[in-house]
């Protein structure tokens, strides 16, 4: 997109809401790529699912500049990293009001090449921003006022292409770290920008379009960080990253979307193959493998799987345990002759599809068989 970064998503979901069944005490946050688990997933309830009696109205547009990232939302605030209106060229973070869409800051400029470093999603906590970008630049800002509160520059120093490599894969936060996988996993201080501890450079690379955002497994009480890069994917020790299990090889090449739950990964195994893996001390053993599985990304709702084939326009459900393909459904035209579908969340028993045309499409997220709710176009009443 060339135009202007989508907040169709931050926004709908606020029009949502604004029909709630039950009344929620605090509208939940979306503070990084992926929800605040980054697995796709919101803990959002109580919101209004019966679009045919209640349609959600658009509460606000903004024009905010060009940009490939996602928004962040975070305490009635949406953050969206995008490049600058006039020369030079330049990315910076923008916070909106959530309600109005009103812009209460602009940062200084944060990173240049912005069709590269503005492909990023900021990750928020309730007073810092962060942001990921080309040549390794990691910036702090202020997420009340947007002033810069540190830089740190990081570097793979086994990386031939640096200071040139998109490194465009969003930050996540956990605990006091800003995890970032730069082909290697590499842990910064939220407070003060310090490394604090990282994987071996030397056994990792990244390449453009390969490398996913960071996952927490856990195994034995004990946590660990799954991160794919363009050599496969790699399970770290947390803290000190120590690595502790790998899965490379052809199959495992670019896999950059992963999902965890519990001690379990779920990973793309080759163009045409999703695979279940279970952490067991040093080893990720193969749980089972779908042939029929051809997801690009998915959720996990209630034991089983919900994922899209953007190419052929399908919608997927598979049990979480086994494997074993529930339904699928195409639900738009292949990508070659159409809208496409950009993005997929969950939230309570309901999917939300976002589509290329703008378009919002409810499903409900059931194992027994496709149930289209309704679809909404941006500012459609």
């Amino acid at each position: 997109m060339t135009a202007g970064i989508r907040l169709t998503l931050a926004v709908t979901l606020a029009g949502l809401f604004l029909h709630v069944e039950t009344p929620p005490a605090t509208a939940a946050d979306w503070p990084q790529s992926g929800g605040p688990e980054a697995n796709g997933t919101s803990p959002e309830t109580g919101w209004n699912t019966d679009w045919s009696a209640r349609p959600p109205k658009r509460l606000w547009k903004a024009e905010v500049g060009k940009g490939y990232g996602a928004p962040a939302v975070v305490d009635g605030r949406v953050y969206v990293l995008a490049e600058a209106e006039q020369p030079p060229v330049h990315t910076m973070l923008r916070c909106l009001d959530a309600d109005t869409g009103k812009v209460l800051w602009t940062s200084k400029p944060l990173l240049g090449k912005a069709w590269q470093a503005s492909v990023g999603t900021p990750a928020v906590d309730s007073s810092r921003a962060f942001v990921f970008g080309t040549g390794g630049f990691l910036h702090c800002v202020d997420a009340r006022g947007g002033q810069v509160l540190w830089k740190r520059v990081l570097r793979n120093s086994r990386d031939p292409a640096w200071p040139n490599t998109p490194y465009t894969v969003p930050p996540l936060l956990y605990r006091d770290w800003v995890l970032l996988n730069m082909g290697f996993l590499l842990a910064v201080g939220k407070t003060d920008g310090k490394v604090e501890w990282a994987g071996r450079p030397e056994r990792c690379r990244l390449q453009r379009g390969a490398g996913g955002m960071p996952q927490v497994l856990q195994w034995n009480g004990s946590p660990f960080v799954a991160a794919p890069n363009a050599e496969g994917i790699f399970v770290y020790r947390v803290p000190g990253g120590g690595e502790v299990a790998h899965l490379t090889g052809p199959s495992f090449r670019k896999s950059k979307t992963t999902l965890a739950h519990g001690d379990r990964l779920i990973a793309k195994r080759g163009p045409q193959t999703i695979g279940c893996f279970r952490l067991q001390g040093t080893r990720l053993v193969s749980v089972w493998s779908g042939d029929d599985l051809v997801m690009d990304r998915w959720v996990l709702v209630a034991g089983h799987l919900y994922g899209v084939d953007r190419d052929r326009g399908e919608l997927k459900c598979a049990a979480f345990d086994t494997g074993r393909l529930a339904w699928s459904e195409r639900v738009i035209e292949s990508r070659a002759r159409g809208p496409h579908i950009d993005g997929l969340i969950a939230a309570g028993d309901h999917l939300l599809l976002t589509l290329s045309d703008d378009s919002l499409l409810l499903v409900k997220a059931s194992p027994s068989g496709y149930q289209e709710g309704e679809t909404r176009r941006s500012g459609e009443t």
